[in-house]
């Protein structure tokens, strides 16, 4: 029953090679009052499709920042 909202914040891409990119961003989640941060790091693949057609992703890592950040 509690507001729950996601943020992607300060996204950096760059392309590893032709048909792959990695992306680092902050995440915020806030669940009612309770606000929590991660830093993000994926990596995406347009192999076998066109990047209009969509990204697949292919790894994900997060460190998730206690309270004092």
């Amino acid at each position: 029953g509690k507001p729950y909202w996601v943020l992607d914040d300060q996204l950096l891409p760059a392309q590893i090679d032709s048909h792959s990119w990695l992306g680092k961003f902050k995440k915020w989640e806030q669940s009612g009052e309770e606000q929590q941060c991660c830093l993000t790091t994926v990596v995406l693949s347009s192999k076998d499709a066109s990047v209009e057609e969509g990204l697949t992703w292919m790894h994900v890592y997060q460190i998730w920042l206690d309270e004092t950040g």
